[in-house]
C-alpha cells in the first residue's frame, strides 16, 4: 500500500480484541480505536489531523 507522508490508516472496530490490535501495527495502521470506548477520542484525532492537514505546506506532485 502507498500512502503519502500526511495521511493516516485509522481502524476503528467493534471488535477490539488483542490480535486485531496486533495484526493492525503488523499492517501499518497508525491508530485503533474501539468504537464502544474510544468514539471521542478518535473524533477528536480527526479533528486534529484535519486541522494539522489544513495547516501543512503543500506539496507539489
Amino acid at each position: 500500500m502507498i500512502r503519502i507522508r500526511l495521511q493516516k490508516l485509522i481502524v476503528l472496530t467493534s471488535h477490539p480484541y488483542p490480535e486485531y490490535a496486533k495484526a493492525r501495527r503488523t499492517l501499518g495502521a497508525d491508530y485503533f480505536f474501539d468504537k464502544s470506548d474510544e468514539i471521542e477520542d478518535a473524533t477528536v484525532l480527526n479533528g486534529a489531523l484535519e486541522l494539522r492537514k489544513k495547516t501543512a505546506p503543500k506539496q507539489d506532485h
